[in-house]
């Protein structure tokens, strides 16, 4: 019994410190030119468990979530905590396109989560 404690502990530490090993990674950017249907652009999380968008100005986006549907989305101008799912197609509403900086992270940003 007293030994099966043990190897959850270590389990839990384990998890813990590669928790703080991963926010050590650089983030990854990429700049993104979505633009109404047909086009999309599909989200990828690179091996990173955070995602984030910037935008110069108020933006309205259209995220297709996988098991859970398109849904319009407001990004505030200046980063937002976006976390979407891999697989997510973003795009625009119909005549408008806009430029997005996409960040990959571990870190969270604290603040404008959606």
């Amino acid at each position: 019994m007293c030994e099966h404690i043990q190897e959850q502990i270590l389990h839990e530490l384990k998890k813990i410190v590669l928790y703080y090993e991963q926010l050590r990674e650089d983030p990854i950017d990429q700049l993104l030119v979505l633009n109404p249907l047909p086009a999309f652009v599909l989200l990828e999380k690179r091996n990173r468990t955070r995602n984030q968008m910037f935008v110069t100005a108020s933006t309205a986006v259209i995220a297709d979530i996988p098991g859970a549907g398109a849904i319009t989305v407001t990004l505030s101008a200046g980063w937002n905590q976006t976390d979407l799912t891999a697989g997510t197609k973003l795009y625009t509403p119909a005549n408008s396109n806009v430029s997005v900086l996409y960040r990959c992270t571990n870190t969270p940003l604290g603040g404008n989560v959606i």
